[in-house]
């Protein structure tokens, strides 16, 4: 998700350009490391920034979410996912 592509860009940038919020969501109830990538970068790396300029809103707010509470944004992800009664067995 963080490793560039052959055209420098990341599987979570062209999510978050895309406007792939289920993916996003599972990546984020998945327990990986997400690196949000250069900030200004809108082209290449940055999602956060990619999100914003190809008007994807509900990605920017749940990966600035995300960004400012990693925990509880993952916990309501697994909650949200179904994920978090398999994940305390």
């Amino acid at each position: 998700m963080n490793e560039p592509t052959n055209y420098g860009t990341t599987p979570l940038w062209s999510a978050a350009a895309n406007g792939n919020l289920v993916i996003i969501k599972w990546w984020i109830a998945s327990g990986r490391e997400m690196d949000f990538g250069k900030p200004g970068d809108i082209h290449k790396t940055d999602a956060i920034g990619a999100a914003k300029y190809y008007s994807r809103p509900e990605v920017v707010t749940l990966l600035e979410r995300f960004k400012n509470d990693a925990v509880q944004t993952r916990h309501t992800m697994r909650m949200e996912l179904g994920l978090l009664d398999e994940l305390a067995a």
